[in-house]
């Protein structure tokens, strides 16, 4: 990103209003363990084989359920109805 740390974290309020502009495009927030942006926009391709998510529920989820049964991530998913949704172990 070519930005100090110390203006990435996601407690940094000067923050928010970029992340805002950032999540209306398509892709992922890739968001270090100690909270730092690490990269934005990305594409992550992850399949698992036994993540089962709920009807009506979109690719978001499903893609934040896949990578997190393949990494020790975990996937946090806003919902255009304001839903946060939380994803570990898938």
């Amino acid at each position: 990103m070519g930005h100090p740390e110390s203006l990435r974290h996601v407690t940094n309020l000067n923050l928010r209003g970029t992340i805002k502009e950032l999540a209306q495009l398509n892709g992922w927030f890739v968001v270090s363990h100690d909270g730092i942006v690490l990269s934005s926009c990305r594409y992550l391709d992850a399949v698992a084989a036994q993540v089962d998510v709920s009807l009506g529920l979109g690719s978001r989820h499903a893609d934040a359920a896949n990578m997190s049964a393949v990494t020790k991530a975990v996937g946090i998913v806003l919902s255009q109805s304001s839903v946060v949704r939380l994803f570990c172990h898938g």
